[in-house]
């Protein structure tokens, strides 16, 4: 099944990148299809120097807030 998608997505994470001219990157948080109440991917903590490895946020949690925002700055994560 196609689904069309809906691009209302992208207005707040554009609001917020041109309200704030520090952040240089935003993603939105996605869930699961076959489990839309699990995050897949909620943003990215930073690098490791040493590895070149990053860790995502989020990854297999439940959902409990739809509402939440992460913003990355200066290579660490705040929760609003």
């Amino acid at each position: 099944m196609i689904q069309k998608l809906n691009l209302i997505f992208l207005e707040p994470l554009v609001a917020l990148m041109e309200g704030n001219k520090k952040i240089g990157v935003v993603s939105s948080k996605l869930l699961y299809y076959s489990k839309p109440n699990t995050i897949q991917f909620a943003g990215h903590n930073g690098i490791n120097f040493y590895t070149g490895r990053g860790f995502g946020i989020g990854y297999m949690e439940p959902d409990f807030d739809n509402t939440m925002k992460i913003i990355k700055q200066n290579w660490h994560m705040e929760l609003l």
